[in-house]
Order: structure tokens, then C-alpha cells, then sequence
């Protein structure tokens, strides 16, 4: 079974070290400012306009395979994708790679993407802050709920900091949510490059644009 790491940018993702020792030969898909951790990636999504121009200078300096949504610039060497607010198992583009679904943050739409390439898919440092506050949440912000919206997965609020591992609910068995090293379970090393490859022949075959 392949594994791979969704890198989000919530305060609980793991420091550098930790990153590097754990998951530096590892299939890992960071998400908008991961490159500021000073982890590289195998691939970076990009997905929002703001964070991509914040970006920009470290995406055109990276060796991470960067991957944007349709409406941004592409740079030299990235793929564009389209993007997609949600679709049924029966609908094509569920079985296209060069599709992202985002109908929660862009750290759902990586974790789904990153099951092309995976079989099982952990995601680490996705907790993060979803507003505004409702009547099921009594008022208070919704919090933590490792980069899926509340909607979809009513039992997030209840299952953080309680488990180490939160089986998420749209995937059982098959995404996880840790930041905890001791319970990833990690592939046999392998080169950055092999990983990088095998994205770019996928998403070239699917037809995603790319930069020159």
C-alpha cells in the first residue's frame, strides 16, 4: 500500500526537522504557503489568487512540482488543472486526475487529488479555522477540523484531540489526519524525482496545461 502526506499550514504541522527526517523521501502534496517551512515538497497546490502572488518568488524558485487551478498564472514547469466545487462518483471528472475537487479548503481538494497517486493519504498540520460560527457549534468558531468542512464530516469537532488518528468520515480507512511522526506509516525511501514523474506523465496524459 502507497501512502502519501497532505502538508497544511495549520500550527499543528510538525517543524522541520521533524518534516525532514520523517518525510523527505516520502510522496508528499503541500498546500499554499508549505514552502515557507523550508520542507520541500513533492508537489505544491495552489489554488487561491491572494497566496499565489504572496508566493510567487519561492514557487519560481522551488524544485517542488507546482500546481495551480485554472485562473492562475502558469510558471515554467507547472501544471494547471481544473477545479471543480464537487462532483458524483458517476460524473467523468471524477476519474480525471487534471480535476481537483474544492468544495472545502484547498487542503480537502489535495488530500482527494493525492488518492490518484495513493492508496491511503495522511494528512498532517490541517487543522485550521472555518468561520462564520453557527447554531451547531453554539456560537463558537468552527476549529480544527483537519482542512474538511464541518458539513462534511459531522463528527470532526467531536473526534480532535481526542484520537491521534482521525479517520475521516468521506474516506474511512482511506484518509487519515495525524501530526504525529510516531504513527505514519512511510513508504521505502525513494527519490523526489520518481514521485514528481509519475505525477507529471499522469496529468500530462490527462491533459493538464503546463508552463514553458
Amino acid at each position: 500500500m502507497r501512502n502519501a502526506f497532505v502538508l497544511g499550514n495549520g500550527p499543528t504541522l510538525p517543524d522541520l526537522h521533524v518534516l525532514t527526517w520523517h518525510l523527505n523521501h516520502q510522496l508528499t502534496i503541500g498546500v499554499n504557503r508549505i514552502l515557507r517551512t523550508g520542507f520541500t515538497p513533492t508537489a505544491i497546490l495552489i489554488a487561491d489568487s491572494d497566496v499565489f502572488e504572496e508566493e510567487r518568488e519561492r514557487l519560481e524558485q522551488t524544485d517542488a512540482l507546482v500546481v495551480v487551478t485554472e485562473g492562475l498564472p502558469l510558471l515554467p514547469g507547472s501544471a494547471q488543472v481544473h477545479s471543480w466545487p464537487g462532483f458524483s462518483s458517476s460524473d467523468p471528472r471524477g476519474q480525471d486526475p487534471a480535476w481537483i475537487v474544492l468544495d472545502g479548503s484547498t487542503g480537502s481538494g489535495a488530500t482527494r487529488w493525492a488518492m490518484w497517486f495513493a492508496d491511503r493519504v495522511f494528512m498532517v498540520g490541517c487543522s485550521g479555522t472555518y468561520a462564520p460560527p453557527d447554531e451547531t457549534t453554539g456560537g463558537k468558531p468552527k476549529t480544527d477540523c483537519w482542512g474538511f468542512n464541518p458539513q462534511h464530516r459531522k463528527d470532526a469537532r467531536e473526534m480532535f484531540g481526542r484520537e491521534r488518528v482521525k479517520v475521516l468520515g468521506d474516506f474511512p480507512g482511506k484518509v487519515l489526519a495525524t501530526d504525529d511522526p510516531t504513527i505514519w506509516k512511510l513508504n521505502e525511501p525513494t527519490a523526489q524525482e520518481v514521485y514528481r514523474d509519475e505525477i507529471r506523465a499522469a496529468l500530462t496524459k490527462a491533459g493538464a496545461r503546463w508552463g514553458e
